[in-house]
């Protein structure tokens, strides 16, 4: 599978809240660095993350860019519409960092 493929079933799986299979997708080292929610290291940590921080917005089909995939989307923050971008790195089979930030 591409880096591409996996970050799309990320996403897909991600925003239909299908936790178990998200954490499939990552790395037991992942690291997620939001600027609206802080940075989560580990898999125990992500997974609590994903517990607390339901998905939300919209999202562009992913692409490759630079050694990295980029999902770009828009999310509701109070009750303003902020474009965001998604960084995933991949190593291997698995997602081992996502930096999501304002675009």
């Amino acid at each position: 599978m591409s880096n591409v493929e996996l970050v799309s079933k990320y996403v897909q799986a991600r925003q239909a809240g299908r936790n178990d299979e998200v954490l499939g997708y990552v790395a037991d080292n992942i690291t997620l660095n939001s600027a609206k929610d802080g940075e989560h290291s580990g898999k125990d940590a992500f997974s609590a993350y994903l517990s607390k921080v339901p998905p939300t917005g919209t999202w562009e089909a992913p692409v490759e860019e630079g050694g990295k995939v980029v999902v770009k989307g828009k999310v509701k923050y109070l009750l303003m519409n902020w474009d965001v971008i998604s960084e995933f790195t991949v190593s291997g089979d698995k997602i081992t960092h996502i930096e999501i930030k304002r675009a």
